[in-house]
């Protein structure tokens, strides 16, 4: 039978072991780089994309017809 000892921490004391816990963080060091860099990719092909379909649709909305402008304002509009 294994006896394990419960000692009573304080706020401040958890929440430095939880955020602060240099052990897990350096299990866990290489998973959380890999992370950040696949969070930035994808954050810079969301930036590409939303610029490409911005200049897209302004490039379409400058053709004058009046339905394409229409559908145009909607989709802007429902998504802003």
């Amino acid at each position: 039978m294994t006896v394990v000892a419960t000692v009573e921490m304080g706020t401040l004391e958890r929440i430095a072991f939880s955020f602060f816990n240099v052990e897990v963080g350096a299990r866990y060091l290489e998973p959380i780089v890999k992370g950040m860099g696949l969070t930035v990719l994808l954050g810079l092909a969301v930036i590409a994309t939303g610029v490409a379909a911005g200049l897209a649709l302004a490039l379409l909305r400058s053709r004058q017809f009046r339905l394409l402008n229409l559908m145009i304002v909607i989709y802007a509009d429902v998504f802003r």
